[in-house]
């Protein structure tokens, strides 16, 4: 009895060290990571959004076009509205805060502006917006007109969320309040923008 239990203890650790179990278990996670994913953005894009009454209405600063550089100042900051650059941002993720007068043209076509601010290390929330917009359910134009960044001017929360003319602050991240804001307000710009068409300055 004793050789037969030696026995199986050794084929059992051997067993364990085989490196294909660790393979499939890695293929395995990886599967279901992506699933979660799938269907978080099957969710987002099937459920109704609901209107939020958070969201803030504010009167329009004016849309007229201004060379790029020139000094604007808004009735709100971050604004929802108000004169800005001929050329607009184009959609993405970035690093650094953009002048205002590039992103709110990319809102006049309707984007959705997403802004994170934070008195420490923002490297949580950062990721959260980031990973947002990589699973942000697309438009009709099998489009995402999203733009995620940094911002800390007016910023009485950590993240603010703008269209034209609308705004919703967050005390933290809350992924349905965003969805739903995305989906009822992104297209929703004063001037309408083609399927296809990106905006002309990437920083």
């Amino acid at each position: 009895m004793a050789k037969k239990y030696k026995y199986q203890s050794k084929r059992k650790a051997s067993e364990n060290k085989d490196p294909r179990r660790w393979i499939w278990f890695s293929i395995g996670g990886s599967i279901l990571v992506a699933l979660g994913l799938v269907s978080a953005i099957w969710y987002d894009s099937a459920t109704q959004p609901e209107y939020n009454p958070d969201v803030v209405f504010q009167t329009s600063d004016g849309r007229n076009h201004v060379q790029p550089g020139s000094q604007i100042e808004y009735s709100n900051y971050p604004p929802s509205s108000g004169d800005h650059y001929g050329s607009s941002l184009a959609w993405g993720v970035y690093d650094q805060p953009v002048d205002e007068g590039f992103w709110l043209h990319s809102m006049e076509h309707g984007g959705i502006v997403m802004l994170y601010n934070c008195e420490d290390d923002c490297t949580d929330l950062k990721t959260e917006m980031e990973d947002f917009y990589d699973s942000a359910p697309s438009n009709r134009c099998f489009e995402k007109r999203l733009i995620v960044m940094p911002y800390d001017r007016g910023m009485d929360t950590p993240i603010t969320i703008l269209a034209w003319q609308h705004r919703l602050d967050l005390e933290e991240f809350d992924r349905r309040q965003i969805v739903d804001f995305y989906r009822i307000y992104e297209e929703m710009g004063p001037e309408a923008l083609p399927c296809g068409v990106n905006g002309d300055v990437r920083m």
